[in-house]
């Protein structure tokens, strides 16, 4: 049966505030579980892998919430742009409706209708929303997407680090195992278990 080994402590926590360590506790276990580290070596690399692969569900969840943050203000950019082609109204009155319609925006799905009505005179739907708001968050969505790419790398740098760990325990043993069979060793022994036991 195999040992599970983790790390007894962190030299920094990897957990944010905001963020829950029991979830990374159990996000690591689930780690330990598929990839049953034997020994402290191997629990360290675990450990990192489980750290770099926190890393980047968080820019995961980041990047969400950077669309999603940008939603409201993609639709009243998007309301600005159709209430000004429409040339209906002031500009004081122009504002008043903007800030109304994009609060229905987010209010019950009923209230919506009203919105999409005007996105449809203007042959949109409800993706231009999303469009508008990956448009605007483009900037933030661009550098978040190289610091994931970034730690990506490091991820497989550290799986290959753990690979290499094992390959090389494993690949010595099986070079001694063909080392004794290219000498004749293994042979020689199996030959010399066949013999009948000498007489007394």
């Amino acid at each position: 049966m195999i040992k599970r080994v983790r790390p007894s402590t962190y030299l920094t926590s990897p957990v944010l505030k905001g963020e829950s360590a029991e979830e990374f506790e159990r996000f690591h276990d689930a780690f330990i579980e598929e990839l049953k580290p034997r020994g402290i070596v191997e629990a360290q690399l675990v450990a990192d892998i489980a750290e770099k692969a926190w890393e980047i569900r968080r820019y995961q969840r980041v990047k969400t919430n950077l669309i999603n943050s940008a939603r409201r203000p993609g639709v009243k950019e998007l309301l600005e742009s159709l209430i000004e082609c429409s040339r209906e109204l002031d500009y004081r009155h122009r504002e008043n409706e903007i800030y109304r319609l994009t609060e229905q925006w987010f209010g019950d799905e009923s209230d919506k209708n009203e919105v999409l009505q005007i996105f449809e005179r203007f042959g949109l739907d409800e993706s231009a929303v999303e469009a508008t708001a990956m448009r605007s968050a483009a900037p933030d969505l661009e550098t978040l997407d190289r610091l994931m790419a970034s730690q990506e790398a490091r991820l497989s740098r550290a799986l290959r680090l753990l690979a290499d760990v094992r390959g090389g325990f494993v690949g010595q043993q099986l070079r001694a195992r063909i080392d004794r069979v290219i000498d004749g060793k293994t042979l020689a022994l199996e030959d010399a278990s066949k013999k009948p036991p000498a007489a007394a």
